[in-house]
């Protein structure tokens, strides 16, 4: 059986931690596609070529609207593989638009698993957003994303929709 599972949720909401505890060894039959570990990549392989400290925040803009093409790119490969049984795409897929354009990707012998992340009340919000060094979100992003935040449904094409609450 092959899996697809798409985090959906706001920055701070619990995702990346929920699928380190849910994916710890990220076996070779599982994929996860996520414009942050690209990011970050792209930092710690400049710091480590410069000797000079570079942050997810000094690459970001220059670099995001690259990341999402090789990520889309890299997408179309993991499907295409015949060795991966589970994708995890790691984003925040707020809205049912751009769910769609990546569910529109997935091969239909994939069961579609929307992973819902209830948004933390504000101050947990800020106590974890505030943890992450070097990677910081405008708060007007920040808003922008909590009211764009739609709740997946079965109607999107998604065959499952689990609801995660990581703040109780």
């Amino acid at each position: 059986m092959k899996l697809f599972y798409m985090l959906v949720g706001v920055p701070g909401s619990g995702k990346s931690t929920w699928l380190k505890n849910q994916v710890p060894d990220r076996l070779p039959s599982t994929a996860v596609i996520s414009s942050d570990d690209i990011i970050s990549e792209i930092a710690e392989t400049i710091a480590r070529m410069t000797g000079v400290p570079v942050t997810y925040n000094d690459v970001f803009s220059d670099n995001y609207k690259l990341v999402e093409k090789f990520m889309l790119q890299n997408a179309k490969r993991i499907f295409a593989s015949d060795d991966v049984n589970v994708v995890v795409w790691d984003q925040t897929n707020v809205s049912v638009l751009s769910r769609k354009k990546k569910l529109d990707m997935v091969p239909k012998d994939y069961t579609k698993i929307a992973v819902f992340f209830e948004t933390p009340p504000d101050d947990i919000l800020k106590e974890r957003l505030s943890k992450r060094e070097g990677k910081t979100i405008p708060n007007f992003v920040m808003v922008s994303m909590k009211d764009n935040l739609v709740k997946p449904s079965e109607n999107e094409g998604f065959d499952v929709v689990q609801v995660v609450n990581t703040f109780y």
